[in-house]
């Protein structure tokens, strides 16, 4: 299992500043639990070609933004998803029984956000 955290900021830059520019990815059936209430995720890409899934109620709440899925980059099904990323999603999920949208969503870090020390802003010791 991966332990990288992404930003709500790494989001953004990978589909360039353009919610629009990210790829709706619809939950479909499922009888798992849901952490993203059905609502389906986003999808950019990390710097390193990993996917940044996050759900589209907590994206709406953050950023005030209404997303219709229809004015996505693209729309790709749940299954066609696990199907391309699935050596991935066996290195992420810690079961079968876990759901890879959820499990993806949880990894981008949305705050709260500690200030900038002093030294790092300066680029040095003071």
């Amino acid at each position: 299992m991966s332990t990288t955290k992404y930003t709500l900021s790494d989001f953004t830059v990978g589909c360039g500043g353009i919610w629009q520019n990210a790829i709706f990815i619809p939950c479909g059936h499922c009888c798992k639990p849901c952490g993203i209430r059905r609502c389906g995720c986003l999808m950019s890409g990390s710097i390193s070609g990993e996917p940044i899934l996050i759900g589209v109620r907590r994206y709406e709440q953050l950023t005030g933004h209404r997303i219709d899925p229809s004015q996505c980059a693209a729309i790709l099904s749940r299954t066609a998803f696990e199907s391309a990323y699935t050596r991935y999603l066996l290195w992420e999920l810690d079961s079968v029984g876990e759901c890879p949208l959820q499990k993806l969503e949880q990894k981008v870090h949305t705050g709260p956000f500690l200030p900038i020390n002093s030294t790092d802003q300066q680029g040095g010791h003071q």
